[in-house]
């Protein structure tokens, strides 16, 4: 007793030592390393259950990251999940080592897409060229090396090229189909000496059209149940490259005192139906030119990157709707204009990395997060 009396006046033990130096219960120690350990673990596991997803805490079932989901009702799949289809320059594998990876597929829709905007082209040229020595355009060689050849030789090879171009839309045989369109393009620019800068683009894409799988999808061949979801990336990338070169050569070729100075803008927008003469100015024109540059070497490298792509695509349509209208002056040069905005702005169809199917369905699929606490999830999902 006189122990204890002593222990609580002074706060000591017999022993000499404080209160707050006594070891704590067995108990109470096993307890709180069950704590710990417990939350140890679902620190790990909402690691591996967090979802890699920007929609808002919401699992995305896309076409290359499959999604799994407990209940009732079927589980949503998708496809084993591909390399980006951008090169990934700033993602470390190691101690300050940076990973390049190059897609082996990408999906095949996109390609598909830019098949059929490239086909329509083609078949609209086609009318256009075959006719042309007809209307009283002459046709000749273009560096006047070779025979001048009557008028319905040209038109025999525009129905030829018309036919391929409508091959080509529909996906059958698509790549004899674009190999003879190019040989068609080939034939007016060099026999008939129809040059121009839309011509030549869409001799070079059907050329290299010829060497994609771009009737995997939305073509006779799909739709008979023989189509793939994705296709070889290898000449998909050398397409974006193309496109890529496009604006690189507008933007290089137009850094000249002669047109930052606004002078070539104000020649190209003098015949212009469209735009005021009060704007050609050096005021508005100045900072036209400039812009003009500045947009196209953006578009043509923000295009290859996913945060930047959005951006790249809206100053990319802004850019070719600024050349219609001011450089239109007639229907004929707004046609032309337009065809080859059709090929370029087409070929952001190109750089699509992912594309969202369930189902067969397009379109992210949204489903809630399920917690621990709540019941399983139905069968039904939600389509954004």
């Amino acid at each position: 007793m006189a122990a204890r009396g002593r222990r609580r006046r002074g706060g000591r033990d017999p022993r000499g030592r404080s209160d707050h130096h006594r070891p704590a219960p067995p108990l109470l120690v096993e307890h709180v390393r069950r704590l710990l350990d417990r939350l140890r673990l679902l620190r790990t596991d909402r690691r591996r259950r967090r979802p890699e997803s920007r929609h808002g805490g919401a699992a995305v079932a896309t076409a290359d990251r499959p999604l799994r989901v407990h209940g009732p009702g079927p589980a949503v799949r998708g496809e084993p999940r591909p390399h980006r289809g951008v090169p990934d320059l700033g993602r470390p594998s190691g101690a300050g080592a940076v990973v390049l990876r190059i897609p082996d597929t990408l999906p095949a829709r996109p390609l598909a897409g830019y098949r059929i905007l490239v086909g329509l082209v083609a078949g609209a040229k086609a009318l256009e060229l075959g006719v042309s020595p007809l209307l009283g355009t002459r046709a000749g060689p273009l560096f006047g090396v070779g025979p001048v050849l009557p008028a319905p030789v040209w038109l025999a090879l525009g129905a030829v090229m018309g036919l391929a171009a409508l091959a080509l839309v529909v996906g059958w045989n698509a790549r004899v189909a674009a190999l003879v369109v190019g040989s068609c393009t080939a034939g007016f620019v060099w026999g008939a000496g129809y040059y121009s800068n839309h011509t030549y683009l869409l001799f070079t894409v059907a050329v290299l059209l010829s060497f994609t799988d771009s009737d995997a999808a939305w073509s006779v061949r799909s739709w008979r149940d023989q189509g793939t979801g994705r296709v070889w990336a290898a000449p998909v990338l050398v397409l974006r490259a193309q496109i890529t070169i496009v604006y690189v050569y507008a933007a290089l070729s137009k850094i000249r005192p002669d047109f930052l100075s606004g002078n070539g803008l104000a020649s190209w927008a003098w015949d212009s139906v469209l735009v005021p003469s009060a704007v050609l100015i050096p005021l508005f024109l100045v900072p036209m030119a400039f812009g003009a540059v500045l947009a196209e070497l953006f578009v043509a490298f923000g295009l290859w990157s996913s945060r930047l792509r959005p951006v790249a695509v809206v100053a990319g349509l802004g850019l070719h709707l600024g050349m219609i209208v001011m450089l239109s002056d007639g229907v004929h040069a707004a046609v032309e204009l337009g065809l080859f905005a059709t090929l370029t702005c087409g070929g952001y169809l190109l750089f699509v990395d992912r594309v969202p199917v369930v189902d067969g369905l397009t379109g992210p699929v949204v489903v809630p997060q399920q917690r621990r606490s709540e019941p399983a999830l139905p069968s039904t999902v939600t389509r954004r």
